[in-house]
């Protein structure tokens, strides 16, 4: 993990390979853009009440 901290560029290097040779989109980009297309359809308000309540961690 810590490698992943320090070179960062070479990570951004090694998913833009990804991208363009195989033309398919990396596992984590593709959670993260379904959790963001989740938190854009739901409304303002549910979000608003999610982000209130204490985490129980």
């Amino acid at each position: 993990m810590a490698l992943l901290k320090r070179h960062v560029d070479l990570k951004n290097e090694f998913h833009e390979r990804v991208r363009t040779e195989t033309h398919q989109v990396p596992e984590t980009e593709r959670r993260l853009r379904d959790t963001v297309t989740k938190f854009n359809s739901e409304s303002p308000s549910s979000f608003h009440n999610k982000a209130s309540r204490p985490s129980c961690r």
